[in-house]
């Protein structure tokens, strides 16, 4: 048998290097902050029109849900039905 090199030298050849991983990993952890973020925003949206619409101020209600309904946001399509 023939060695040309060592083992971890040929299947080296077959990985991604250590610094694309890391920038990959990185992307996908910035895009699910991203994504966690704009839905604790979103939630917050809601439940201000919700306690306007508790309030009796339907006009703050509509103007919260109404982006969010724009988003197909199904409570808020939901909650502008209700108004």
């Amino acid at each position: 048998m023939i060695v040309v090199g060592s083992w971890e030298a040929a299947g080296s050849a077959h990985r991604p290097p250590r610094k694309a991983m890391s920038a990959a990993v990185g992307a996908v952890v910035v895009g699910v902050s991203i994504w966690l973020a704009a839905h604790a925003v979103a939630a917050d949206e809601f439940a201000r029109g919700l306690s306007a619409y508790n309030a009796a101020d339907y006009r703050t209600a509509f103007d919260a849900w109404y982006p969010l309904a724009d988003e197909n946001d199904p409570k808020a399509q939901a909650a502008i039905a209700f108004l």
